[in-house]
């Protein structure tokens, strides 16, 4: 009975509240709430009342922790006592709860809980304010729901360089959980040595406004041990310009860095490698210079030591145009992985002399490129496929003589066998003409790969219309492959400014290619369209099609792509689809492949046509 006067007393003191209760109820959005300082209802807003289903009678006197809406959690409910109990000592609270007005839905709400101070800084009544973001709360779930399905760490963080979110990623690896990891808490796992250096870069990106990276070293809070982080921090900026939070990735790359102090460490090691001279080897770096080398490396280049010692050796100035390209991708691998995978290339020596190599190399020092790259001189070995070349270039030469005599008494025998009508003589016959058609066609693909080896691939244009160069090799091919139907579709109407036997062969080796593949299928579908610029031939099998690590070596020299059950399933020597891609390549076209094992295959070429005058 006692409380009651206490009730009244406060209440008159909140008049000047509730007096604009109509405005308060109907014209907010928001929850509004005046308790006792000892935690109990004295006036609600219609919003709640609206939400809870309850009336104002219900609840007053009623104290808000007792209140079912928060009794779905345990740990909600502890939280909303701790804050109570903080806001009756005086201090200003806001946090975010979720609560069910009923049991049937739930509402996330931004809290602040005010008290109004009497002389000895006592609250004596508090003021509850709810903001509802439940909408804000479902779409943040769903953006870290997506973040923590990402291997990778991930962070976001407020404008003002506060971070606000780590991925699930941070916490399976540091142990830590968000709420201690929010602000400058992170910090907490990186390694002391690093720590000061890691807060003033990031926050010297929050002033600058600049993406950047970062390494340092981060606790595994399940050994405790320190690995190495490359750490990568971009703003995100709205519409207008301004920063409107960060995002950022912190990826393990502890692997790498102990490679490169192992490689400083070992350096001794390296040093008698380095003197034996077994390779050219040579520290250099992305941009071009060699700092030091030995002397296989400097005799490869052409240079001598006192060169070098001016700084006059570069390796960049001594590698022919035709090269640069390929330098630049094993440079782009280098930053992103520190080594480079083996490639051949040729250095062109101060008089003139070229030397075909391998290079290898292995980023030690990001910040400087530096590397170490060793350098094997294949100069035997380019000589010995050279004369390999003009051996089956001599040898296609010197079969398709006989080859050629071979076929021209064949047809002869037919000839007068048909005259006097011994029809198992004449299929015989027809039998052996096939058979040296395709030991003709084997030779002519010998002979025409190493004239590609030797540069000597020669090439006739002229202006040709290629729907019907293609109807008719179509015709041509059709009695020959009679176990599956050639169907063409579409036309063309460009016209082409090419060799006719060269584009023959394409059609030629990408339809039969077709049908070897598909032995199974009874058909072969040839596609003609036309863009702007591209006259484009696919031809589709049904076929057995080609396992993925088999697709970016389909073109390669002798690559025979028996992707079926055994070697011996699809024979052949593997030169038609090189021969093909040389030739579309010369064209300045391309050629391209999709591939499902056992659903087929289709190759795509586009040849550029002739501009109209």
């Amino acid at each position: 009975m006692s409380q009651e006067p206490q009730i009244d007393n406060i209440s008159a003191r909140v008049k000047h509240i509730v007096k604009y209760r109509e405005v308060v109820n109907y014209g907010s959005r928001f929850g509004l709430i005046v308790m006792t300082r000892d935690g109990r209802f004295l006036e609600v807003n219609h919003t709640i009342l609206e939400d809870t289903g309850m009336s104002l009678d219900d609840l007053v006197d009623k104290y808000v922790v007792e209140m079912p809406w928060w009794s779905h959690s345990l740990e909600t409910h502890h939280q909303i006592r701790e804050v109570m109990e903080r806001a009756m000592r005086g201090e200003t609270v806001r946090f975010d709860i979720r609560v069910f007005p009923r049991p049937d839905f739930y509402r996330d709400v931004d809290v602040t809980i005010m008290p109004f101070l009497d002389s000895t800084r006592q609250g004596e009544y508090l003021i509850w304010t709810g903001f509802d973001v439940t909408e804000r709360k479902r779409l943040e779930d769903e953006k870290h729901f997506l973040i923590d399905a990402i291997p990778t760490i991930i962070w976001t963080a407020r404008p003002d360089g506060f971070v606000d979110y780590l991925n699930k990623q941070w916490s399976n690896y540091t142990l830590t959980s968000i709420e201690q990891s929010r602000g400058d808490g992170w910090s907490e796992c990186v390694h002391p040595d690093d720590r000061q250096k890691a807060l003033a870069n990031w926050y010297r990106m929050v002033h600058t406004g600049e993406p950047g990276e970062n390494e340092y070293r981060l606790r595994n809070g399940i050994t405790g041990e320190y690995r190495w982080f490359l750490v990568y921090t971009i703003p995100i900026r709205d519409t207008e310009g301004n920063i409107a939070g960060w995002c950022g990735t912190c990826t393990d790359n502890h692997d790498k860095k102990m490679t490169e102090v192992a490689l400083r460490v070992r350096e001794l090691q390296f040093r008698t490698l380095f003197d034996a001279n077994i390779i050219g080897i040579g520290i250099t770096d992305i941009y071009g210079h060699v700092w030091e080398a030995n002397d296989a490396y400097l005799q490869m280049l052409g240079s001598t030591r006192e060169d070098m010692n001016r700084g006059e050796v570069r390796w960049d100035q001594l590698t022919p145009p035709e090269y640069l390209e390929r330098d630049e991708k094993a440079i782009q691998e280098l930053r992103e992985s520190g080594t480079c995978h083996p490639y051949e290339k040729e250095y062109q020596r101060p008089d003139g002399k070229r030397v075909p190599v391998v290079v290898g190399t292995a980023l030690f020092d990001k910040e400087s490129g530096k590397t170490i790259s060793f350098i094997v001189d294949i100069t035997a070995r380019k000589e010995l496929e050279k004369r390999k070349d003009e051996f089956i270039s001599l040898a296609s030469h010197e079969l398709k003589t006989p080859i050629t005599s071979l076929k021209m008494l064949i047809q002869f025998l037919r000839r007068r066998v048909q005259r006097e009508g011994d029809k198992r003589t004449n299929y015989d016959l027809i039998r052996m003409e096939l058979q040296v058609d395709a030991l003709k066609r084997l030779i002519d693909d010998l002979l025409n790969v190493s004239k590609i080896q030797m540069g000597l691939f020669s090439y006739e244009d002229e202006i040709l219309d290629p729907d019907k160069v293609l109807h008719e090799t179509i015709e041509i091919l059709q009695p020959m492959l009679s176990d599956h139907m050639l169907i063409l579709h579409g036309h063309l109407h460009h016209v082409l400014v090419c060799d006719q036997q060269r584009f023959t062969q394409v059609v030629t080796n990408l339809v039969t290619n077709a049908v070897k593949y598909s032995p199974e299928a009874h058909e072969v579908d040839i596609f003609l369209s036309e863009s702007e610029r591209w006259v484009c031939i696919k031809v589709c099998d049904h076929g057995v099609g080609i396992p993925a690590p088999q697709r970016e070596k389909i073109f390669e020299r002798f690559n025979r792509g028996a992707y079926g059950t055994s070697e011996k399933a699809f024979p052949g020597l593997g030169m038609g689809l090189y021969i093909t891609y040389e030739i579309v390549t010369h064209y300045h076209g391309s050629i391209t492949v999709e591939s499902e094992e056992g659903k087929g295959s289709t190759f795509t070429v586009y040849f550029p046509f002739a501009q109209q005058t």
